[in-house]
């Protein structure tokens, strides 16, 4: 029986000795497992800061992009002005075009009034040529007249002083 105590006391030293190998194992594993749960630890908290800092820029973000917003907000309101601008010049060059188009066609009868009123002034210049001519004629006919009569006074006083003798 001592042989047996001997063996189950050998047998629960072994039997210790192997828990105590197990517990140097799991120890030396937790030592690891801490070390990777601490690293785990500081990427949380490196992903918990990257977070924070992706909030920070989506915020400003968004609020860049209200901006944006606004400021198209004011291009479109500038747009509409400038269309409205746009169709006013429009409407006033179109007015231009045909006050312009009634200016050429009053400048084509004024035109056609100074060709008629130049035609007028060659007919009357020549008419006027004409009856200088006439007139020159006449006054020479006049004049040969005058000298005639004059003649005839003459020859009439002649002829009377004649017949008083």
């Amino acid at each position: 029986m001592s042989e047996s105590l001997e063996q189950m006391v050998a047998q629960l030293i072994t039997m210790v000795g192997k828990v105590l190998e197990g517990q140097a194992e799991l120890r030396i594993e937790m030592t690891g497992v801490k070390a990777e749960i601490a690293d785990v630890k500081a990427e949380i908290a490196d992903m918990k800061a990257e977070i924070a800092d992706i909030k920070s820029e989506m915020a400003d973000m968004k609020a860049e992009i209200a901006g944006i917003k606004s400021e198209m907000a004011d291009m479109k309101a500038e747009i509409a002005g400038i269309k409205s601008e746009m169709a006013d010049m429009k409407a006033e060059i179109a007015g231009i075009k045909s006050e312009m188009a009634d200016m050429k066609a009053e400048i084509a009868g004024i035109k056609s009034e100074m060709k008629n009123a130049k035609n007028e002034r060659t007919l009357i210049k020549t008419g006027i040529d004409e009856v200088s001519g006439k007139l020159t004629h006449l006054m020479a006919d006049v004049e040969l007249l005058e000298h005639d009569n004059l003649q005839n006074k003459k020859e009439i006083n002649r002829i009377k002083k004649h017949l008083e003798i």
